[in-house]
């Protein structure tokens, strides 16, 4: 199933319509519109290729609710790579198992959890870090209500600077 047909199908027949109509919304409120859905996971999907991600590939999704996440997950699906959905609540140890057993390549996770994937980040076959840091207003590395990601080659430090940003 090409999911990124979905996103591009919606986008064109809302913004015919509706250019405003909302996709996708937060709890705290946050939304976006099905335009800018399609916009920003094809943004991660072109991050993803330049990083080296290739149809068949695994990139890990460890972030709570957000709108990120959906981007991310239809970024994925665009580029035909394979979304391993992590659950937040796992343990450093049962988070070094499921990357290893699903092969994760790209791992995408929240700066809260930078801990749990620090201790375990040598045991693992993961060759790249994405984190999404969080702080000043929702998004510390935010820009325009955006998403910077920070990126961090296996064996160096999680904290280096970020690389790229996303609108």
């Amino acid at each position: 199933m090409d999911l990124g047909y979905f996103t591009r199908k919606m986008a064109l027949d809302i913004n015919r319509e509706n250019p405003a109509k909302v996709a996708i919304k937060e709890e705290s409120g946050r939304e976006w519109s099905y335009e800018c859905l399609h916009r920003t996971s094809n943004s991660y999907a072109n991050k993803l290729k330049d990083l080296g991600v290739q149809k068949g590939d695994r990139i890990g999704i460890l972030l709570y609710n957000c709108l990120e996440y959906f981007a991310l997950y239809f970024a994925a699906a665009k580029i035909g790579a394979i979304a391993v959905r992590l659950n937040f609540r796992l343990t450093s140890s049962e988070f070094e198992y499921a990357l290893n057993d699903s092969g994760t390549k790209i791992l995408c996770f929240h700066s809260e959890l930078t801990p749990r994937i620090e201790s375990i980040r040598k045991n693992t076959g993961v060759e790249r870090y994405i984190c999404l840091g969080v702080g000043l207003g929702r998004y510390r590395y935010g820009l325009k209500a955006g998403v910077c990601w920070r990126m961090a080659v296996k064996m160096k430090s999680v904290q280096t600077p970020f690389a790229s940003a996303i609108p």
